[in-house]
């Protein structure tokens, strides 16, 4: 799962620094967490983002878009560079306001959380924006995919030990 985190470079400057979560699915909810924590604290120097070369910068944007294409065309490279799941966070400076963002990348499967509101009843909630690319993921499967993922998320299955429910 890739995941972008803003960091602060030694110059003060905020530039986003993308992290991936390795293997999340054999994962505890726990292990995730504690990696999450782990990497939003990491300092800026360990997230090994290098400069781009006075080169690439100079060459014209058409060729830019071309080396990258090439660069992830193969899908174990774009894996190992990209991940193969995107989340994204939005929605942090809107509070109490509902905005569902739209997440649109090049990723099959890709979601977008946005503000946390409040229900009358003082119940929470989130924006939540699940994104499928319908050309890597047929319909009917997307769909029963998207279905569980409600259910999931809703009823926060497997987040909250049998003591605490």
């Amino acid at each position: 799962i890739s995941m972008i985190f803003e960091k602060t470079t030694p110059q003060g400057q905020k530039v986003p620094a993308p992290y991936i979560f390795r293997a999340a699915q054999n994962k505890s909810f726990e292990e995730l967490l504690t990696e999450l924590v782990a990497a939003n604290d990491r300092p800026f120097e360990e997230f090994g983002i290098k400069k781009r070369s006075v080169f690439y910068q100079r060459l014209p944007a058409f060729m830019r878009r071309f080396l990258l294409r090439r660069a992830v065309r193969h899908p174990l490279r774009w894996k190992e560079a990209l991940g193969t799941v995107a989340f994204t966070t939005l929605g942090m400076s809107i509070r109490n306001r509902k905005f569902w963002p739209v997440p649109i990348g090049p990723y099959g499967c890709m979601l977008a959380a946005g503000s946390e509101f409040s229900f009358p009843d003082k119940r929470q909630g989130w924006c939540l924006c699940l994104n499928l690319d319908h050309a890597l993921n047929d319909g009917a499967p997307a769909v029963r995919f998207g279905r569980t993922f409600i259910q999931l998320v809703e009823s926060a299955e497997g987040l909250l030990s049998h003591d605490a429910r």
